[in-house]
């Protein structure tokens, strides 16, 4: 459970950062409860949630390499994205991602772990789902501080 809701706490933190407003599922659901698609697709109706946006944990696991005597850890991960529109019920968009080692989904981290990992998928999920127009912005973001990226 550790790494879902670290996730999902990034993927709020970078939704808001980008002017969406988005909740976990623990801020709506008990974490001690198992749940499906389906019963949290009810729960977010009830709270007047338009879109699901589900990321599910396909493998998850740690790489270790020696190069000419150093040595590095890089966690990795098999993801796959769905946004569901709770109007209807229909995927509206899906998408899998891997990492691979330091080259964490498109960009080249040294020495990654996992929050350079978590942090890398969901700026490039945000990215991504604003390129393809499915982020409509609910507020301003404040600005951020200038040792941020954009």
């Amino acid at each position: 459970m550790g790494w879902r809701v670290k996730i999902e706490e990034g993927i709020v933190d970078e939704l808001a950062r980008n002017g969406v407003r988005a909740l976990t599922v623990i801020s709506l659901y008990p974490p001690t409860q198992e749940f499906t698609v389906a019963t949290f697709m009810d729960i977010a109706r009830e709270h007047e949630i338009e879109a699901l946006l589900v990321v599910d944990i396909r493998e998850a696991w740690s790489a270790y390499s020696l190069d000419r005597g150093t040595s590095s850890y890089s966690p990795r991960v098999k993801i796959q994205t769905r946004i569901y529109d709770l109007s209807n019920s229909e995927i509206v968009w899906m998408a899998d991602s891997q990492s691979k080692g330091n080259n964490v989904l498109n960009f080249t981290l040294v020495n990654a772990n996992f929050e350079l990992l978590r942090d890398s998928y969901t700026q490039r999920l945000v990215q991504e789902l604003t390129a393809q127009g499915l982020l409509v912005k609910t507020f301003t973001p404040p600005p951020r501080p200038n040792n941020e990226s954009e």
